[in-house]
């Protein structure tokens, strides 16, 4: 059963910091980067990175403090039919985002039309080799952290 813990760290990290990422984070970073400020995507991307593994770190000790079983959170590997039809689903997808990108990387038409569909986002996306590395650890934090945040702990949360 939720504690007062729990409801106040499900409020952190389903309402609180989602909010302040798009209220307050995300317009400071479009103005530091649109004026010129060096170094502020992969600043950017080292702070959510240290700040989703910080929320995971933190939901994960008032888990075991509470004395939950991580099997209750999802962390307990399962190798059933589940797991190896999501693989093979997975990689299908992977398969096709691949295909559709060199589609558009060959085609200039593609190319230009996808540039302006993303132009509203284009500040967030990485611009050098070393942006490009680390919005990849970004791209994994995200999925691997809000597996366990939303998916874990979040579903517990709401089924009680």
């Amino acid at each position: 059963m939720p504690d007062l813990v729990d409801h106040v760290l499900v409020f952190a990290f389903a309402v609180v910091y989602p909010a302040y990422g798009t209220l307050v984070s995300l317009p400071r970073l479009k103005r530091a980067i649109e004026s010129g400020v060096p170094g502020m995507r992969l600043r950017a991307y080292h702070g959510a990175i240290v700040g989703q593994w910080l929320l995971v770190a933190l939901a994960l000790v008032v888990w075991v403090r509470a004395g939950r079983p991580l099997g209750e959170l999802g962390l307990n590997p399962n190798f059933g039919w589940r797991f190896w039809l999501g693989l093979v689903i997975a990689l299908a997808a992977m398969v096709a985002l691949a295909r559709q990108a060199r589609r558009i990387l060959g085609d200039k038409s593609k190319r230009g039309h996808t540039r302006r569909l993303l132009e509203p986002v284009m500040f967030l996306l990485p611009h050098s080799p070393e942006e490009l590395r680390t919005f990849r650890a970004l791209s994994v934090t995200a999925g691997i952290c809000e597996e366990i945040l939303f998916r874990g702990y979040l579903i517990w949360y709401l089924l009680w």
